[in-house]
């Protein structure tokens, strides 16, 4: 039956009325035959009853087997209940075990739930099925109200039960909403409890009071009043009453003041829904959208709660103490209340009251100011006092913070036993379900833990009365939850598949923090208490108080607040309510309103820290206090008092220039934050007219009219295509930055050409990373995303950085992720269970295509969630010894590309998203020219003024066949980006200007060869005649567009029978097109083609018109091989094939040049490879796979490779087919060495020192 019908219940009752002892076990996928005899072995042996639940989870194939299994029990008890003669054992999986025929096995299950299966029909006739309905909700309701004490049961358990049927029909559905009977219990266990607080009160007042605790905390805002009106209508007469937590609501107020956090009522009344449902659940969930304030109600109940008990035993060992008579406590506190109101004085007679940091005109308040000054920031680990102006809010946030003995009861808090709150955090989707839950070893049949059971029994032991929060930080889905329905239910256990389980204690909560519950069973929501919190609720000005009391001491003055404060209602709100809400920008991605808050005011700090971090600027103040201490010190020595004067000059106001920056910096913080998410050019245009209407306002302000001219962009350019320049205090054009010459020795794989777009986007990627804040690169492909990230990652970080580079693919899993990133990461000198690069070093990984890992069944993505498990917890668990690491000095990046699924909003929150728009037209004729400039520098001044004319001949090409050969199911590689403009480009550079010198034809040469070029990169990524066919016909119509020749008729074409088309696969036909515009097909005799190779006429790349020269060349080299090979070469050269090696022969000579070669089996790809990469003197590589052949041999082979090529300074071609790849894994390798080069944990570290040492010479610093 469903959930919540009484199923299990209904078992464990009948085995109560009969005294039979009855074990409940939770079933789960990973259940297996062997885990389930044991089980049947003991309920024979003692005749005790089982209650399988979920048993429909488990996998069909152990289905079968276990009702073999019951089958034989079962066979058995009938014989000995029919037989004469009484057998006390039988024989069961070849072992003869005690009978007790009074044992019973029962099932319970959820049909058609998410994660079931339909039981097999030789199970089912084993036995009798029993439908379980909806149970009379009323009765059970009056019985359990008469037995909590209740009068007027019968009455208030129709108002109970009709409050939920009502809230059912009449609220709007949602995952999270459950009214089933575990709700009613939920009521039900909320109204004893307060009968037994309150016996004298209304009783109708304590059934409205347990109806709205249990449900209102899982209610949207839209349904919140609905419900109201229900049990208005149905409690007419009764007006609920507040709950009173006054001590707790004490100890919310003070944390949140410490943690500068925003008190709006609607987060306090969560912080107590969410205590309320702890109180009356063991298991709940805090369910909302990103940015909703989940973790921070979490923290901040957690830590109430032990503020509160912390007084509380605090008065309790005072009233101890002055009892015995020792010292009394109250003096103490007298003591501290008087130096504070010292300081509060101080500050009040402050000279300026626009400055925090002013400080009176007498000497005393001077000296105790400047120690203020000295320490506020230097003195960690130590409480302080809160001196406040009461005026205004805006006093609160310039804190100044006097280092002061603190409250005696936070002084005593390690030694005053007091509840604290223990929280275990885990990520179910970063590891495996073997890791999680633990599994039996297959070989060796070994039971291995798993984190759950580890974090379970570790609760478990715990002696003291310190509250134990388990927290599933991570998506709900039926792969993992299911698990846990014996631990949320009443049984309150974990069933391990090994056949154990694990009794929670009273202290333990299990609580699950998630976006949604869109993949979890009604079977799971039943089970839990529901908390849920929306965004729009708290806003985004929460964000600004945090922020501002986290800055710099030289920041936070009045004077910097209010221009703060000011900017942002002028600027920021508006903004965003035109970005999100207006619909006049469509936008890259879904973006909320505190995402991009966050990432503005992310940016702003980092601008106002300019080219230097937090702690290098606490560094440089700290330095500058010692230089004044020490002047003041030597003046003293002279009898002289230059205090006065040191105070002045630090009491300076902000000037003109100071202000200007300000503004200069915020409206690039907005710019760079809610500008650079919107998609197209027409909207940023919008949006840059909409920042000027604001910038005029600014001007406008009263507030505001401090600032200077110089702060203000001119409103005549775009807003993205300007910047204000921090040393001349103006504002410039990102374009005048752009002033590149390519250096002659650079090879053509490393160069890079700054853009204004490139510049920009390296300068918002510096300027993030200095400060820490992780940056994420969103475009379409070759929009230079991954290039920004390398160059500025490998050539601008300083010698404290290391780089870590890794690319996700399709099948990258969370192992693999983890290996990656603990590659890179040391435990040498650091305490237990903290790991990180070297000692005073940075590791800074990218991850490219972070969007690209698979989703699950159910919609998640472990690896992504690992690395959103560092960013909520700082680490990760050790796979081997399930320890939590702490994982420090590390720093991510990332790029991905458009048209994947969204990632999750909680992993995207902790990025700065910069979109990288699709480069322009005329940013492309740039780059090609420079390049073209760059490689054509030494040849003669008549081919150097014809190039010219190719460069928008190659972008045309280009442009046009991105357009017209789009990807299709049947047709996915047809995705053209800028890489493969640039082979283009590469290929006309690859002929030396020898080629060209002395030559009448050098415009036929030249066209040619980009001809050709276009050939190999295009048309041979074509599937069928017919592209084809549109491809030739759309490079002869740009020919004659751009050089007023017919490509194929003037060049191709040496006599009436023979016309050069540079088709690779010559057996089909070659098609032309008629005058109506119809592909038709060319004669035999009329197909030929241009032959470029790189190994004749010394080894130049260059035309050979002799196709015979060619073959000649290449029989030469195939019995060169044959002569020093074992594995022979028996090939017919036939044009295809030599067509076919020219260009494997052009791939191989490439640098980063790599192929991938598609045709039936028996065309010879594989022969001319191997051919190819002899006559290139490279080292061929392949390996061979036999029916022993897996992952560890896989790897040895990839090991022996590389370090043969390293070590002998070879150049090496592996050679894989598709029929050699017999595990997915090896892609996941092979997709490793094309993005990064390596693969992760390769080589243990004795083999790495071994290989270093063969290379010293070789190796850079």
């Amino acid at each position: 039956g469903p959930a919540g019908t009484g199923k299990t219940e209904t078992t464990k009752d009948l085995a109560k009325a009969i005294a039979k002892h009855c074990v409940v076990f939770n079933c789960s996928d990973a259940l297996d035959y062997t885990a389930m005899g044991k089980f049947f072995k003991g309920l024979c042996s003692c005749g005790s009853w089982a209650c399988f639940d979920e048993f429909n989870r488990i996998e069909l194939e152990v289905l079968s087997v276990i009702a073999q299994q019951i089958l034989t029990i079962q066979t058995a008890i009938f014989k000995q209940s029919t037989s004469k003669y009484a057998q006390t054992s039988f024989q069961f999986e070849g072992v003869m075990i005690p009978l007790d025929i009074s044992c019973a096995v029962f099932i319970t299950m959820n049909p058609g739930y998410q994660g079931r299966s339909e039981l097999p029909d030789n199970l089912k006739a084993l036995f009798r099925p029993v439908a379980m309905m909806i149970p009379n909700y009323a009765m059970i309701t009056e019985i359990s109200l008469y037995s909590y004490g209740f009068v007027n049961a019968r009455d208030l358990s129709i108002k109970i039960t009709s409050s939920l049927k009502l809230a059912s029909e009449q609220l709007s559905t949602q995952s999270h909403y459950d009214f089933g009977m575990r709700a009613v219990k939920a009521i039900i266990l909320a109204a004893g409890a307060l009968k037994r607080s309150f016996p004298e009160k209304d009783e109708s007042l304590l059934i409205l009071r347990a109806i709205s605790d249990c449900n209102l905390p899982k209610f949207t805002s839209k349904d919140v009043p609905l419900f109201n009106a229900i049990i208005s209508d149905l409690f007419p007469d009764v007006k609920p009453d507040e709950a009173d937590y006054g001590e707790l609501d004490e100890a919310i107020k003070e944390i949140v003041k410490e943690k500068h956090l925003l008190l709006k009522d609607r987060f306090h009344r969560k912080i107590i829904e969410l205590y309320e449902t702890i109180q009356v659940r063991h298991g709940l969930m805090v369910v909302g959208s990103t940015n909703s304030g989940k973790s921070t109600i979490l923290n901040t109940l957690a830590s109430s709660l032990e503020r509160k008990s912390l007084k509380i035993s605090y008065q309790k060992w005072k009233e101890e103490n002055e009892s015995e008579g020792r010292v009394s406590l109250d003096q103490i506190d007298e003591e501290k209340e008087e130096q504070a109101d010292e300081v509060n004085t101080s500050i009040a007679n402050a000279n300026s009251p626009k400055n925090v940091l002013n400080t009176s005109a007498s000497h005393q308040s001077q000296n105790r100011n400047s120690q203020f000054h000295r320490q506020s920031f230097t003195q960690q680990g130590r409480n302080s006092i809160i001196l406040e102006r009461k005026d205004s809010r805006r006093h609160s946030l310039l804190q100044t913070q006097v280092t002061i003995p603190s409250s005696p009861f936070i002084q005593m808090k390690d030694k005053l036993e007091h509840q604290k709150v223990r929280i275990h955090p885990i990520n179910p989707k970063s590891v495996t379900s073997r890791l999680l839950y633990g599994d039996v070893e297959e070989a060796s049949g070994e039971w291995h833990n798993g984190i759950t059971a580890i974090i379970f029994r570790e609760c478990q032991e715990e002696k003291n009365q310190n509250l134990q929060w388990v927290l599933f930080d991570g998506p709900v889905d039926a792969l993992w939850i299911e698990n846990m329905n014996t631990v949320l239910d009443d049984n309150k256990k974990l069933c391990l598949s090994n056949g154990e389980t694990i009794k929670l204690t009273e202290q333990m909560s299990i609580i699950f923090e998630v976006e949604d519950l869109l993949e979890a069973s009604p079977a799971t929501v039943s089970r839990c208490g529901m908390v849920y919190l929306e965004s729009k609720d708290l806003g985004w000005e929460p964000l600004f108080d945090p922020w501002f009391c986290n800055l710099s001491d030289f920041l936070k003055t009045y004077e910097h607040l209010d221009i703060f404060q000011g900017l942002m209602k002028l600027i920021l709100k508006p903004i965003l309510e035109f970005v999100l809400y207006s619909g006049q920008c469509k936008l890259v991605m879904s973006c909320s309103d505190q995402w991009l808050a966050t990432n503005c005011l992310k940016l702003f700090e980092s601008y106002l820290y300019k080219n230097k971090t937090k702690q290098q600027i606490l560094q440089d103040l700290e330095l500058e206090k010692e230089r004044e201490e020490a002047r003041i010190a030597a003046a003293k020595l002279e009898g002289k008092d230059i205090s006065n004067d040191l105070k002045k000059k630090k009491n300076i106001q902000l000037n003109d220039k100071d202000r200007a920056e300000i503004l200069g910096s915020f409206i690039m913080a907005v710019v760079w934050s809610c500008g650079c998410v919107v998609e197209n050019q027409n909207d940023r245009d919008k949006f840059s007219k909409k920042m000027f209407e604001l910038i005029g306002k600014v001007k406008e302000s009263a507030d505001l009219k401090s600032i200077s001219s110089s702060g203000f962009p001119p409103q005549e350019n775009n807003i993205f295509e300007i910047s204000y320049d921090y040393e001349k205090k103006n504002w410039n054009m990102w374009k005048g930055n752009v002033e590149y010459r390519i250096p002659r020795e650079t090879e053509f794989h490393d160069i890079f050409i700054p853009t204004s777009d490139s510049i920009r986007h390296h300068y918002i990627l510096n300027v993030l990373t200095i400060h820490s804040f992780p940056t994420l690169f969103l475009g379409k492909t070759g929009t230079g995303k991954t290039s920004i990230m390398k160059k500025f990652l490998l050539n601008d970080l300083g010698d404290n950085y290391i780089t870590t580079i890794t690319a996700f693919s399709a099948n990258t899993n969370c192992n693999q992720v983890q290996d990656i990133l603990e590659s890179k990461l040391e435990k040498q000198k650091r305490r237990k269970g903290v790991y990180g690069p070297l000692i005073g070093r940075t590791n800074i990984i990218f991850i490219d295509d972070l969007n690209m890992p698979n989703k699950e069944r159910y919609g998640a993505q472990p690896p992504l969630e690992l690395v959103r498990q560092w960013f909520g917890f700082g680490g990760w668990y050790d796979r081997k010894t399930l320890e939590f690491n702490k994982i420090v000095d590390i720093h991510f990046t990332a790029a991905m590309g458009v048209g994947r699924p969204a990632l999750s909003q909680r992993l995207l929150r902790n990025f700065n998203l910069v979109y990288l728009n699709e480069m322009e037209e005329i940013t492309l004729s740039y780059m090609v020219e420079k390049i073209l400039d760059w490689g054509f520098e030494s040849y003669i001044d008549k081919v150097k003024f014809m190039i010219k004319n190719f460069k928008n001949t190659i972008i045309q090409v280009h442009k046009q066949i991105s357009s017209t050969f789009l990807p299709l199911p049947k047709k996915s590689h047809y995705i053209f980006n800028l890489r493969d403009l640039m082979k283009v480009v590469q290929g006309l550079l690859s002929v030396p200007s020898t080629q060209y010198e002395a030559t009448f034809d050098n415009k036929i040469k030249l066209l040619r060869l980009w001809a050709h070029e276009s050939y190999c990169v295009y048309s041979d990524r074509l599937v069928d005649d017919v592209d084809k066919g549109i491809f030739q016909k759309m490079l002869d119509t740009v020919a004659v567009e751009n050089f007023s020749v017919n490509l194929f008729l003037n060049f191709f074409i040496k006599s009436i029978q023979d016309i050069l088309y540079p088709e690779v696969i010559l057996s089909q036909p070659v098609i032309e097109f008629d005058e109506a515009g119809n592909p038709k097909e060319l004669g035999p005799e009329r197909r030929s083609f241009p032959v470029f190779c790189n190994f004749l006429d010394n080894n130049i790349y260059h035309e050979v018109e002799q196709k015979e020269k060619v073959r000649k060349a290449a029989l030469n080299y195939i019995d060169d091989y044959n002569e020093q090979m074992k594995k022979k070469i028996n090939i017919i050269l036939f044009d295809d094939a030599i067509g076919m090696l020219c260009k494997i022969s052009r791939i191989i000579s490439n640098p980063f040049s790599h192929g991938l070669l598609i045709g039936l089996g028996g065309a010879g790809s594989h022969t001319l490879t191997r051919l190819a990469t002899y006559i290139q003197a490279y080292n061929i590589y392949e390996v061979e796979v036999d029916k022993d052949f897996g992952k560890d041999n896989w790897l040895e082979f990839i090991r022996d490779m590389l370090k043969e090529i390293v070590i002998k300074d070879h150049n090496g071609v592996f050679l894989i087919s598709d029929s050699q790849i017999i595990d997915e894994r090896f892609l996941e390798d092979i997709n490793n060495l094309l993005n990064i080069g390596e693969i992760p944990n390769l080589y243990p570290p004795e083999d790495k020192v071994k290989i270093y040492q063969a290379n010293q010479k070789m190796l850079p610093k």
